[in-house]
């Protein structure tokens, strides 16, 4: 019964950490590689959209994993009993 209540939450927990992850190492990864000091100025408005985007998007993505985890679980109850 407890990972009809904690699997749908952990898709949302490493999403969050690995976007955040990607999204610093491709800014440090860019910074490192440029050749001028302006790359830094240039990659920030993206990585921001990025950002931005994911923060929007992941609700409606984490509300689907939550509704097709909890129609699993049912499955799986009325099938036993």
């Amino acid at each position: 019964m407890w990972n009809a209540e904690v699997l749908p939450e952990l898709p949302r927990s490493f999403i969050e950490q690995f976007g955040i992850t990607f999204i610093f190492a491709f800014g440090l990864f860019s910074y490192i590689t440029g050749e001028n000091d302006q790359i830094l100025f240039e990659i920030v408005p993206f990585l921001a959209t990025i950002a931005v985007t994911a923060l929007k998007l992941t609700p409606p993505l984490q509300d689907s994993f939550r509704a097709l985890t909890s129609m699993r679980h049912q499955y799986l109850i009325e099938t036993r009993y």
